[in-house]
């Protein structure tokens, strides 16, 4: 890679952070060593998932089946057929 392709892709790495409202600044890659920028970007990601999927819930959680409390499976259909009087 060249060193121009370098710097642009080191630039468009750092206008990626810029994008989101850090608690630092991301102006070098030593700003990255402590990980708060990552988790900076990640609870921004974290609110932004959880606010669409509290935004598209169509029942209550409370209502919402979970492992613990499956819904009921659907009623066999009645068989129909030549087979339908067999045990």
């Amino acid at each position: 890679m060249s060193d121009y392709a370098q710097l642009q892709e080191i630039d468009a790495f750092y206008s990626f952070f810029a994008t989101f409202n850090l608690s630092r600044p991301v102006t070098s890659v030593a700003d990255l060593a402590d990980g708060a920028a990552l988790f900076d970007v990640l609870s921004v990601v974290y609110v932004a998932i959880h606010l669409y999927v509290v935004s598209n819930l169509t029942t209550p959680l409370a209502t919402q089946p979970t492992f613990a409390n499956p819904p009921a499976p659907p009623p066999n259909p009645p068989r129909t057929g030549s087979s339908a009087s067999a045990p």
